[in-house]
């Protein structure tokens, strides 16, 4: 999941070590943790983008092994680049949001329980 600052409450930043948001405020600072509750946002914008229906499904380098006809996968939200790497396209459905107002965020910033 990509945030952009710019969505997030004023004194956010972004901490590489916990690997999460972090809003920092007069009260101190609280990590934007989902798996310590529910977040409240708005949705700003939503995209979606035409895609084909794949003729295979793509197959992951790691584990395995290229199709017979070793020419990589094909149109599966995939493209083969000239390494032969899978290179993750656009997603076909994209939600833009913002936690930025007051109230958005942890429901538990704002002494309310889920």
């Amino acid at each position: 999941t990509l945030n952009p600052q710019s969505a997030t409450q004023e004194g956010s930043y972004y901490d590489e070590e916990l690997e999460m948001w972090v809003w920092k405020s007069e009260a101190g600072e609280a990590a934007l943790d989902p798996s310590h509750g529910a977040i409240r946002f708005r949705v700003n914008n939503c995209t979606f983008r035409e895609t084909e229906r794949p003729v295979q499904a793509p197959f992951v380098a790691a584990q395995d092994k290229p199709p017979a006809s070793n020419q990589g996968p094909k149109k599966a939200g995939f493209e083969a680049d000239r390494d032969d790497k899978a290179v993750e396209a656009q997603p076909p459905f994209q939600i833009q949001a913002s936690i930025k107002d007051d109230g958005m965020g942890m429901v538990i910033w704002w002494g309310e329980e889920e």
